[in-house]
């Protein structure tokens, strides 16, 4: 049999990201003999597999093999040898890393700095792409991540060299033999410990460095994966200790983490079982003991990539962002002290030399925790702070700023501390100005001409869940975010974000590590553009850049960069503007709109409209006006004092950056628009950035004509649809789990367990169902061992019974947040003994019994407290270790409690509460119990733990 690779051509698929469309294919492989009919692993190659089940997939798995083999090579060792575990997709590296100008330029390691986002899957062994080959279905089980999995999709990478650096391939080496390594140090690294057990393959393991390719191509697929498949975006892990605790069997001694200190029993039962039940992406080495699979892997860069939501572009409080931003840019800020001596943290990892290595006792002074940061910066719980801030008196209030004048965006002010500005979403950079006009940057109540325009594409229109229940008495009709349609013109809408008055850069002629990531990446494709003999790795000289993005006669000329940029990626600084209530006095700002083209909104939930239907630049809306005059009238703090009321309305207007001359004679006279018209003229830029971007044109509008909209309440709204995706348990009659045991309760959007059912497979039907013995199951394959009846409403306790309400008994609901279900399963774990659930959810008909023996019913009704004890009562010595296992858990918890939201694989907290407590009956019992001291007979026989979402404090 021959094998070789092809493509389906109806097998195409569009994926949006980075505010683009992309074309993506899977790569498959057939026999020669038999063109067009893919040869695959399936489900029998592993341990008996049905191949005619389908199953429901909520994991992604990250794996790596010690070779540079292709799709081809693997599937052939799969299929052979099924004991070597298995993936459904395969992604490779390319074939040739670099590609060399003949005669001129030999082929480099630095030559793959240049990224190249595929606009396909397919190579043909020229082009600088990588092969995603599929080489299973992808609804199979496959042995993969230590054990048979139906519910997991296994990616492996080719990348680990475990037996020498022969098997690399058209990299510059030099050394002979199995010594050879990479010319280029960044394009591998080494780990290695004194301990040979506790890294695999021996006690040093090389790695070839991920490629810019690999990762443009992962995140196209998993994009494509998870919203196919309902996955969520989210990495397994609340912080990189706990990624890494399996890893290099990483664990904390004291107070310090270090490698090769075994974890204890309990803290690995403990991993396996929320690995088990964690939903979204995880890596080999989270299941696998002694595996460093997939290697440094950077998740940061992953998730931005991967992820809808929106984000602040400024950090209001001068706080860090820690996540990492590339090789190409270092913030001057990042100097620690390490050895006695200051350096500036590497942004990807540490080099050693003799040989060139990086060692795991470096990693740890090295910056590695933004590497896998995965979490959100924009906080739920801080969006009043947000609009506060952006509503004070000088805070260029939307939608109408002093005078009538109308204001499409916000300003934000951020400290000295920390002035960087950031990409508030994944887009690309359409349209930028990185020069001003000097005489308007001292003219500081204008502020600088200088601004960055991104392009998204935003999801936002609702479907209904075809994978949820229909709606059924009590249950509602489910409904989730539409990606889909058949429809080949529909899509993502265009939306933009504009970053006005930023600061200058640090050099605009050459690629420095201060400049902004972006602006660096754009010098290099100037680099890569320029004919032969040109050198490829060379910036144009200044003469040739100055004409693309120097000074014009008045203003800084308006260029189309063309460049990708993740959510969170540093677009530069806020420049100085002058203070309203002390023009002599400066401060840091940025001016933030988010706006779409006239003929396409974005229909927030519970959004209202404005529209100025004269489309002139002074405010003559009926709404709006009543709003000013009822607090005072023409004024900026009118406009502040009725600003929150318009915080969700979007407004469709002229915009300010396509201002002419005669717009300003409408409203201000001849005599003051004669004066400001040159520093008005200035800032405008939206003809200019038509001109270099046609287009612009369809996308934004060329009238000038947009709608803008309150960028707080956007993202607020656009993320909780994210929020909802991560949140989301899908489940269909053709992907059931493998032991046939699907979902069985609900999960509303606030993550509370709600309505109980059964799923008819054979009917496709969903029917409410009473709480029983059965676990309860809120997604196919989750691991929890308390049950539908535990978790609803008990048996009134009154004489007589009273009826639960709604009126059923049994119920055939609850109210139980699936945050405090976690945490009570990952105590049980810990304990390693049965536990009895006494008091759960307690329904509106039972409200006046007393049932809580902490006497904190009211927390029970609102579904966030349960009071459990052990099965078969307590002595002393178990009642204290129960009450330590419950503090150790709830103190872990809450020290990572900001990321137990949706970039997090734990249940999100519902709002108002920020963590976990707990309380014996008694506060005597529960001090006594901290203390170590005996209990009473009667205290004993009574212990009960009452564990509760903590409330967030006013």
């Amino acid at each position: 049999m021959t094998l070789r690779k092809f493509i389906d051509a109806a097998d195409a698929r569009i994926v949006w990201a980075f505010g683009k469309p992309y074309q993506f294919h899977w790569v498959r492989i057939e026999d020669s003999a038999n063109p067009g009919v893919q040869i695959q692993m399936v489900s029998q190659d592993f341990v008996g597999g049905d191949t005619a089940k389908r199953y429901q997939k909520s994991q992604i798995m990250l794996h790596s093999t010690g070779s540079n083999n292709m799709g081809l090579a693997s599937l052939s060792k799969f299929r052979t040898d099924g004991k070597a575990g298995g993936a459904h997709i395969v992604l490779e590296r390319t074939a040739a890393h670099t590609r060399g100008w003949p005669g001129i330029v030999p082929i480099r390691a630095s030559r793959a700095a240049i990224a190249l986002i595929r606009p396909d899957a397919v190579s043909d062994g020229t082009e600088e792409f990588i092969d995603v080959v599929l080489l299973a279905d992808l609804n199979a089980a496959m042995n993969h991540g230590s054990y048979r999995n139906s519910r997991t999709i296994g990616i492996e990478h080719h990348n680990v060299i475990a037996t020498g650096w022969g098997a690399a391939k058209d990299e510059t080496l030099t050394g002979h033999g199995a010594a050879k390594r990479p010319a280029d140090k960044n394009r591998f690294f080494e780990m290695s410990s004194a301990n040979t057990n506790s890294v695999g393959w021996g006690g040093t393991l090389q790695f070839q460095a991920f490629e810019e390719e690999q990762y443009n191509s992962q995140i196209l697929m998993l994009r494509q994966l998870c919203l196919e498949h309902r996955i969520p975006r989210k990495f397994f892990g609340t912080s990189w200790v706990n990624r890494l605790r399996v890893y290099l069997r990483w664990h904390q001694v004291g107070g310090k983490w270090r490698v090769n200190a075994t974890p204890g029993t309990a803290a690995r039962r403990e991993d396996q079982s929320m690995i088990k039940n964690a939903r979204g992406i995880v890596r080999h080495s989270n299941v696998h003991r002694n595996k460093t699979c997939p290697g440094i892997f950077h998740y940061n860069r992953m998730y931005r990539g991967l992820i809808d939501e929106w984000w602040m572009p400024v950090e209001i409080t001068g706080a860090e962002r820690g996540y990492y931003s590339g090789p190409h840019y270092l913030p001057p800020f990042k100097t620690v002290a390490v050895g006695g001596a200051g350096h500036q943290l590497p942004a990807l990892f540490r080099w050693l030399t003799g040989p060139v290595r990086v060692e795991s006792s470096t990693m740890a002074q090295a910056d590695i925790e933004p590497l896998l940061e995965t979490k959100s910066y924009f906080d739920e719980a801080k969006v009043n702070t947000y609009f506060s801030h952006c509503e004070s008196l000088g805070g260029g209030t939307f939608p109408i700023g002093a005078n009538k004048v109308w204001h499409g965006g916000i300003h934000l002010s951020p400290p000295e501390s920390g002035p960087f500005v950031y990409a508030a979403a994944s887009a690309t950079v359409v349209a930028a100005r990185v020069s001003s006009n000097p005489e308007t940057d001292e003219r500081a109540g204008f502020g600088s001409q200088r601004f960055v325009l991104l392009r998204h594409a935003v999801y936002w229109e609702l479907e209904d869940d075809a994978d949820g229940p229909p709606a059924s008495g009590a249950l509602p009709v489910a409904k989730r975010t539409k990606y889909t349609d058949p429809n080949p013109n529909w899509g993502p809408t265009y939306v933009f974000s504009l970053y006005m008055h930023l600061d200058d850069l640090a050099d605009l002629f050459s690629e420095h590590a201060e400049n902004p990531r972006w602006y660096n990446k754009w010098l290099r494709k100037q680099a890569a553009a320029q004919p032969l003999p040109a050198d490829p790795d060379i910036i144009p000289p200044q003469d040739q850049l100055e004409p693309l993005v120097g000074m014009d006669d008045e203003r800084g000329r308006v260029f189309n960069p063309d460049v990708e940029v993740s959510v969170g990626d540093v677009l530069g600084t806020a420049g100085q503007f002058a203070k309203l209530d002390d023009p002599a006095t400066t401060q840091r700002l940025l001016h933030f709109e988010v706006l779409s083209h006239v003929d396409a909104p974005v229909v927030l939930d519970g959004s209202a409209v404005i529209e100025d239907l004269d489309q002139n630049r002074l405010c003559d809306v009926a709404v709006v006006n009543d709003l000013l005059n009822r607090h005072g009238g023409q004024t900026a703090e009118a406009a502040r004092l009725a600003a929150p009321s318009l915080r969700n309305h979007r407004l469709r207007c002229l915009s300010t950056w396509s201002w002419s001359k005669h717009v300003l004679v409408d409203f201000l006279g001849d005599a003051r628009a004669d004066e400001i018209f040159t520093d008005v003229h200035r800032m405008t830029w939206m003809d200019d950035a038509l001109a270099v971007n046609p287009d612009l044109a369809t996308q934004l509008g060329d009238t000038g004509h947009v709608w803008h909209y309150h960028p707080v309440y956007f993202m607020q709204q656009i993320n909780a649809l994210i929020r909802a995706d991560n949140r989301e348990f899908a489940e269909t009659e053709a992907s059931q789990e493998y032991d046939d045991v699907p979902t069985n309760v609900e999960v509303d959007d606030d993550n509370f367990l709600t309505h109980y059912y059964s799923y008819n497979t054979a009917t496709d039907t969903w029917t409410l169902a009473a709480a029983d013995a059965t676990v309860v199951r809120p997604f196919a394959g989750s691991d929890f061992k308390f049950t539908r009846r535990e978790l609803a409403c008990h048996d009134s306790a009154a004489v007589p019974p009273t009826a639960h309400l709604p009126a059923n008994a049994p119920p055939e609901e609850t109210r139980f947040a699936y945050a405090l279900l976690e945490v009570l399963q990952r105590i049980r774990v810990r304990y390693n003994r049965s536990l009895t659930i006494e008091q759960a959810h307690i329904c509106p008909a039972h409200v006046g019994e007393v049932r809580c023996p902490a006497g904190r019913s009211p927390e029970h009704q609102a579904g966030v407290a349960v009071d459990f004890h052990d099965t078969a009562g307590h002595t002393q010595a178990l009642a204290r270790r129960l009450w330590t296992e419950v503090g150790a858990i709830c103190t872990a918890f809450n020290a990572d409690v900001d990321l137990h939201g949706s970039t997090s694989c734990n249940g999100s907290l519902p709002p108002g509460y920020d963590g976990v407590e707990f309380h014996a009956q008694t506060a005597a019992v529960g001090a006594k119990l901290t203390a170590a001291t005996a209990l009473t007979a009667v205290e004993l026989a009574g212990f009960r733990v009452h564990l509760s979402l903590r409330a967030v404090v006013p």
